[in-house]
C-alpha cells in the first residue's frame, strides 16, 4: 500500500494562529477520515496542546469580533491552541491485521494551524478500515498521544452492494442541542451505521456571535471549538465525511468571490476550510459507491457570478467548467442510482426575497437548465443543504425530487412555516433532524429509501424509489440509423411541427419542451390554458411501423398513444378511428383496478401479460409495432400484447367492446400518431419511428 503525507497549497496565504508550545503534543480534535473511494482516502488529524479545549477561561461576549484587548486567545473558553510536534498513522482492514502499514512521521506546523493530512493509497476495497494516529513532541521523544476510528472503503462498480449514507448542514455552535457534548444528530447517526456522511455546507459558522470571526485566528478558533465536542468527534473519527462548503464556512452570509468579512480575506477563507477537512484539490467531485450508488458532489461558491448580477444566461453558481462535468459525467454513468448533493436548494422553493441559489429567480436561467437536465435522467434526484427546515419537493413540471436534509438542531430549525406549505412539499418538517438514504441490491430490483429522521434519530418521512436493473430508456439496436426518423429528441422546432388532433393550424398550450424533454401540464395547474390537447406528432399517417419512445407519469395520472388515427371532422375523438397503448399510474389511479385499463394495454380490448410498468415519476420504455394485421404493445423491453386485428377472435373483442358501433375503428388503412391528455402531467422523449 502507498500513502504521502499531503502538504496544503495556499498555506502561505493564512495568517499564524498562537500556538501553545507544550511538551506533550495532544489530538484534542480526533481525525477525520474523507474522500473515500474504493482504493484510497484522506485522514486528517490536528496537534493540540492540550487534549481538552479550556472550559474555564472568559466567554467571548455576543458582540466581540476581537479577542478581548486584556487576553490571549488561548485564555478564551473553549479555545483549544495548536501545537508543534508530528504524528504518524497505522491503518489495515479490520479482517486482516497482518496487513497493518504505518505512515512515516510527519510534522505539524503552525502556518496550518497543526493539522495533518495523509493520502492513502493501494487501499482494498469494501472493507472496514481501522486507523490508530499517534503523536509525539518531537522526533525521538516518546509518543504522547494516540487515538484510534475506522471508515469503510467503497464497494466497485462491479459490486452490488447495500450502502447507506446520511447527508447535515447548519451547525452553529452556540445551537448545538447538548452544550456538554455537541449535536444529538451524530449519536443518533451513528446507531443507523451509515457507510459514508456527507456534511453539505455551513459546517460553521462565521457571521454568528461569541464571536463574530473577522480574522483568520477567529476563523480556526470556530473550528477548534466545534470539532472538539464529544458527539462530533466520536462519530467524524469513525466514519467517512465528505465535506462541501458554503457561505458560512469561507466569509459570511451570501459570499460571493473576491468579498471580505472583517480583516478575513476570500482566499483565507477558502484556505482556512481545506486547512480544516481532508477535502483534497479539486471542490467538485464524483464518488462511485458500487454498482447501484454514484454520487456528486458539486462546488456552489468558488466559480459564482455576484449574487447582484442580473441573471442571464451568463449568470453562474457553478461555472461553466464545472456544469459541462457535471453534465458528462453524469450522464455517462451507469449507477443505478445517481444523486447530486449540493450545498444549496436546486428546486426549493425557498423563501421571498433570497438571491443566492438555484432555487430563486436571480439564477433563474442556470437553474432552470441544470432542472431541465436532470428532468431527461433516469433514477436521479437531488439532496441539498442549507435551508433550516426539512422537506421533499418533487417539481410539477418536471417530475424531478428534492430532499433537503434540515439543520442540525431543533434551535437551528426555521425560515419557513407550515402554513406556507406549498402543493410540491410533499414532506415538510420545522425541525432539526438529517437525511438517510439507503441503496438496497434487492433481488426483486434495486431501490433506494430516503428517510428523514428528528435529531432523536426518530424517522419521520420514507420514501421508497424503486429501479429496474437495466435502464428502460435506451432505444433497440434493431435496423440501421438511417431507417428511423426522430420525431423528438427535445428541438423546439420539432416541437413546433405538432399539433392538436384535427385542427393542422393550431398549436398547444399546455405541452411545452424542457430540456430534452416534452411535457404536457395538468388541467388543475394551468386552468387558463385549454382543456383538452390531444396532440399529433407523426409528420403524416403511418401503416406499419415501428414506435419507440420513453415517458412517465406524474402521481395518479392518465394518458395514451393512439395509432392509426384517421384525423377527419367526422371523428371527434382519435378513439373513433384508432387505438390506444394506455399509459397510467397503475398504483394510484382507479383505472389501474381494471383489466385492459392498466399500463401498456390495449385500452378496454387487451390487458398486457405482465406487469412490467415502473412506479410513478419513473420513466418507461415504450415500443409499438404495427405490421399488416399484426399489433405488439412493448414495454421495459417485454412484449405484453399481441394481438390479429383479423383474426375472429379480434372481432368478437370488438363487437363486445364500446367501440362495437365505430365502423371506422382499427381499419387496415394508415394513421397517424397521437398523444393523449387526459388532463394530468405527463412527460416524453427520445420519440422516433420508423416504415416497415
Amino acid at each position: 500500500m502507498k500513502y504521502k503525507f499531503v502538504p496544503l497549497l495556499g498555506a502561505l496565504l493564512l495568517a499564524l494562529a498562537s500556538p501553545q508550545a507544550l511538551s506533550a503534543a495532544q489530538l484534542g480534535n480526533g481525525l477525520k477520515v474523507g474522500e473515500v473511494t474504493a482504493t484510497s482516502a484522506i485522514v486528517w488529524t490536528r496537534l493540540t496542546a492540550t487534549a481538552e479545549p479550556n472550559q474555564t477561561g472568559p466567554r467571548f461576549g455576543g458582540d466581540d469580533d476581537k479577542v478581548p484587548s486584556n487576553h490571549e486567545l488561548g485564555d478564551m473558553r473553549y479555545s483549544l491552541m495548536a501545537t508543534q510536534g508530528e504524528a504518524r498513522l497505522h491503518y489495515y482492514p479490520v479482517d486482516l491485521p497482518g496487513a497493518k502499514r504505518t505512515t512515516a512521521w510527519a510534522p505539524a506546523r503552525s502556518n496550518r494551524d497543526g493539522t495533518l493530512q495523509f493520502e492513502l493509497f493501494d487501499l482494498l476495497p469494501r472493507k472496514r478500515y481501522h486507523l490508530e494516529v499517534e503523536a509525539r513532541p518531537a522526533p525521538g521523544e516518546a509518543i504522547s498521544a494516540t487515538i484510534t476510528g475506522g471508515f469503510w472503503t467503497a464497494p466497485t462498480s462491479d459490486q452490488p452492494a447495500d450502502v447507506s449514507f446520511t447527508v447535515v448542514t447548519c451547525h452553529d455552535f452556540i445551537r448545538r442541542d447538548d452544550l456538554a457534548n455537541g449535536h444529538k444528530i451524530y449519536p443518533s447517526m451513528a446507531a443507523l451505521q451509515p457507510h459514508f456522511t456527507v456534511h453539505a455546507g455551513d459546517v460553521v459558522y462565521y457571521d454568528k456571535p461569541e464571536p463574530y470571526a473577522k480574522s483568520a485566528e477567529l476563523a480556526r478558533y470556530k473550528w477548534n471549538r466545534l470539532f472538539a465536542l464529544p458527539f462530533q468527534q466520536g462519530y467524524y473519527a469513525n466514519h467517512t465525511a465528505y465535506f462541501q462548503k458554503d457561505d458560512h464556512d469561507i466569509l459570511a452570509n451570501d459570499a460571493w468571490p473576491g468579498a471580505t468579512y472583517g480583516d478575513l480575506t476570500w482566499d483565507q477563507g477558502l484556505g482556512i476550510f481545506r486547512e480544516q477537512t481532508p477535502t483534497g484539490l479539486r471542490p467538485y467531485r464524483t464518488v462511485r459507491w458500487g454498482e447501484h450508488l454514484q454520487i456528486w458532489l458539486v462546488e456552489g461558491r468558488e466559480y459564482r457570478s455576484p449574487n447582484d448580477m442580473p441573471d442571464g444566461p451568463d449568470k453562474t453558481i457553478w461555472g461553466a467548467e464545472q456544469k459541462a462535468w457535471f453534465f458528462e459525467t453524469f450522464s455517462r454513468s451507469d449507477a443505478t442510482f445517481r444523486i447530486l448533493i449540493s450545498s444549496m436548494p436546486i428546486l426549493g422553493p425557498d423563501r421571498p426575497g433570497k438571491n443566492d441559489n438555484h432555487a430563486n429567480e436571480g439564477f433563474y436561467h442556470e437553474g432552470r437548465e441544470i432542472r431541465d437536465f436532470l428532468a431527461s435522467q433516469e433514477n436521479a434526484f437531488v439532496v441539498n443543504g442549507d435551508r433550516h427546515w426539512q422537506y421533499a419537493t418533487v417539481d410539477p413540471e418536471r417530475g424531478i425530487r428534492e430532499y433537503g436534509c434540515g439543520a442540525g438542531s431543533d434551535s437551528h430549525a426555521g425560515g419557513w412555516s407550515m402554513d406556507r406549505r406549498r402543493p410540491e412539499q410533499k414532506f415538510l418538517r420545522m425541525a432539526g433532524g438529517f437525511l438517510r438514504v439507503a441503496i438496497e441490491a434487492a433481488v426483486e430490483g434495486p431501490r433506494a429509501r430516503v428517510q428523514h429522521y428528528s435529531v432523536d434519530g426518530e424517522m419521520v418521512n420514507e420514501d421508497v424509489l424503486t429501479a429496474l436493473p437495466a435502464k428502460p430508456m435506451s432505444h433497440s439496436d434493431r435496423g440501421p440509423a438511417d431507417q428511423w426518423e426522430v420525431l423528438f429528441d427535445g428541438q423546439q422546432e420539432q416541437f413546433g411541427k405538432f399539433h392538436l388532433y384535427n385542427e393542422p393550424d393550431v398549436q398547444p398550450e399546455r405541452w411545452r419542451v424542457v430540456g430534452d424533454v416534452l411535457t404536457l401540464a395538468g388541467r388543475k395547474e394551468a386552468p387558463d390554458l385549454r382543456a383538452k390537447e390531444d396532440i399529433v406528432i407523426s409528420p403524416r399517417p403511418y401503416r406499419d411501423f415501428e414506435l419507440e419512445l420513453d415517458w412517465k407519469m406524474s402521481v395518479g395520472a392518465n394518458g395514451g398513444i393512439f395509432y392509426k388515427v384517421v384525423q377527419d371532422p367526422q371523428y371527434e375523438k382519435p378513439w373513433h378511428t384508432g387505438l390506444e397503448y394506455q399509459l397510467l399510474d397503475d398504483d394510484n389511479h382507479k383505472e389501474g383496478l381494471i383489466e385492459s385499463h392498466r399500463a401498456g394495454d390495449l385500452y378496454d380490448l387487451i390487458g398486457a401479460s405482465q406487469d412490467v410498468v415502473r412506479p410513478a415519476l419513473s420513466w418507461n420504455h415504450s415500443r409499438l409495432v404495427v405490421r399488416g394485421t399484426i399489433i405488439e404493445h412493448w414495454l421495459n423491453g417485454e412484449l405484453i400484447v399481441r394481438e390479429d386485428t383479423a383474426s375472429a377472435e379480434w372481432d368478437e373483442m370488438v363487437a363486445d367492446s364500446k367501440y362495437a358501433a365505430l365502423t371506422a375503428f382499427a381499419q387496415p388503412v394508415p394513421g397517424d400518431i397521437i398523444l393523449q391528455d387526459h388532463g394530468d402531467r405527463a412527460w416524453y422523449k427520445n420519440i422516433r419511428i420508423r416504415e416497415l
